[in-house]
């Protein structure tokens, strides 16, 4: 019986949005660590990831499953890919590929729980972590001649993280690495602030083991990666000893030349800072994702954040401790928290990111994407959510503000492309550290563009609570592609040098 497995992932990769910019990691992370796992069990392995290969189309993925003709075909499933994903599975089926198809992941897993009649297309359907539960249920399916349908939960199960393999990084195309170092969300008292995943795990934050880290470092160093995004929800734990040994990690990968990008807290940030760490990061970590999502109390309530201006004050210094030590803060921005947003949050949210200099049209027109399986969705009720593109489209209980959202997406397709230039820029200069001239030319171009978006913001955002035509979108318009022909050119400049 042939022991073929096909580990397939659709999505986007690099540059298709404002802020997917070539640094950031663009791999399907669970499938490279699936595939050693599973070879070393003794399956034969193809991997399919599109979000890594920009010219991995649908028709050359097709053509791929049957050459290699899989027992099973593996889907890692996001909110935005599940019609492409069933389509694809009909598809394979009127082409004759005879297997079975399985699907895990996030997206999955909590759709799977609140709609298992939708997932009627597979076999096999796992429920949280897969790592202990993987191997036997493929087994199991592989010598099955006909196999009745299987959901696998493990929510309530908590993994060994030295369950994931030392991978060689070897295999896939992306220029940026990925390294996990722990496994786990923190518990619901001490959560990581943007994770949505506490029944992941129940005992919280974990870490791998140190030799497994280590070997994946040099790993990563030998397969040619100069740039890493280290995937842990909360890189730096929640105590002096996580944060130590996060910092030990950080310097075995400045020792093999890496360049990092990593997720963590705004306290973490704070504590990494007093210790003195963060200057000894410089020219090692040039990003650091802090989740702070929304500058308004009340948002970030409605986002079941933890509110109250002492957070924000936390948030505001993590920021600002970050740019004085040359690492970039990547936020993960959501401007308008849901149904109830409401003018007064939208003009908090919009001048806490002013005031760091931080303010662009993405994070200022971003709203909370409720995924369907989520506690968060429920709060939605019978609420229409429509998809464009992998926003999530709805209405606010405020019809002005509904309204003002749609204005704000209008501007899009002429503002995307500055916030990517922007984003793009500062990995440059955050990166390569260029000359003094280039950086000076960088932030006139950064403030100008905050200044810009804010003050248009704010006039918008009056117009529209007010009831009155805005007024001045040709002069945003004009302003907005002066400053995007400058960044070009200093982008341009910038790639020429140290592309």
């Amino acid at each position: 019986m042939k022991k073929r497995i096909a580990l397939v992932s659709f999505g986007v990769g690099t540059g298709e949005f404002s802020q997917f910019g070539e640094f950031l990691l663009s791999a399907t992370v669970a499938l490279y660590y699936l595939k050693e796992a599973l070879e070393r069990a003794g399956f034969e392995i193809l991997i399919l990831d599109q979000p890594a290969s920009k010219d991995l189309v649908e028709a050359k993925m097709l053509g791929q499953l049957l050459d290699f003709n899989p027992r099973v075909v593996l889907f890692s499933q996001f909110f935005s890919t599940r019609i492409q994903v069933r389509d694809f599975i009909t598809k394979l089926k009127e082409a004759g590929v005879s297997c079975y198809f399985g699907v895990g992941g996030h997206d999955a897993t909590f759709h799977s729980l609140v709609s298992p009649a939708s997932y009627e297309m597979f076999d096999l359907v796992f429920q949280g972590p897969v790592m202990k539960s993987i191997i036997p249920s493929l087994e199991k399916l592989i010598i099955a001649k006909h196999a009745p349908q299987v959901f696998v939960n493990s929510l309530g199960e908590t993994e060994n993280p030295d369950l994931l393999p030392a991978i060689s990084h070897s295999d896939y195309s992306s220029k940026v690495g990925f390294l996990k170092t722990s496994e786990g969300c923190l518990r619901e008292n001490c959560g990581c602030g943007f994770c949505t995943t506490p029944q992941f795990c129940p005992t919280g934050w974990r870490p791998r083991s140190l030799a497994l880290v280590t070997e994946e470092i040099k790993n990563l160093k030998s397969s040619g990666k100069k740039f890493v995004f280290i995937t842990d929800d909360n890189f730096l734990g929640f105590s002096q000893k996580h944060l130590f040994r996060g910092h030990e990690i950080i310097m075995a990968c400045r020792t093999a030349g890496l360049k990092l990008m990593i997720m963590t807290r705004p306290e973490r940030v704070l504590a990494a800072y007093k210790k003195g760490f963060l200057a000894l990061w410089q020219n090692t970590v040039f990003r650091v994702f802090i989740g702070v999502e929304n500058g308004s109390p009340s948002g970030l309530q409605k986002l079941g954040k933890v509110a109250g201006r002492e957070y924000l004050k936390i948030s505001g210094e993590a920021i600002q401790r970050l740019k004085e030590n040359k690492i970039a803060p990547f936020l993960g921005y959501i401007n308008f928290p849901g149904v109830e947003t409401v003018f007064q949050e939208l003009e908090e949210s919009a001048k806490f990111l002013h005031d760091l200099g931080e303010s662009d049209m993405t994070a200022l027109s971003q709203n909370l994407r409720p995924y369907e399986g989520t506690k968060v969705f429920e709060k939605f009720g019978a609420l229409h959510v429509s998809a464009k593109g992998s926003e999530l489209i709805y209405d606010f209980l405020d019809q002005r503000v509904t309204k003002f959202h749609r204005f704000l997406f209008s501007l899009r397709p002429v503002t995307d492309e500055m916030d990517n230039l922007v984003f793009s820029l500062t990995d440059y200069v955050y990166i390569f550290r260029p000359n003094t001239a280039l950086v000076a030319s960088f932030l006139l171009i950064k403030q100008a563009w905050s200044d810009l978006t804010y003050n248009f913001f704010i006039k918008a955002l009056q117009s529209f609570r007010d009831r009155r035509e805005v007024v001045g979108c040709e002069e945003f318009y004009a302003t907005t592609e002066s400053l995007a022909f400058q960044s070009r050119v200093l982008l341009s400049e910038m790639k020429e040098r140290f592309g």
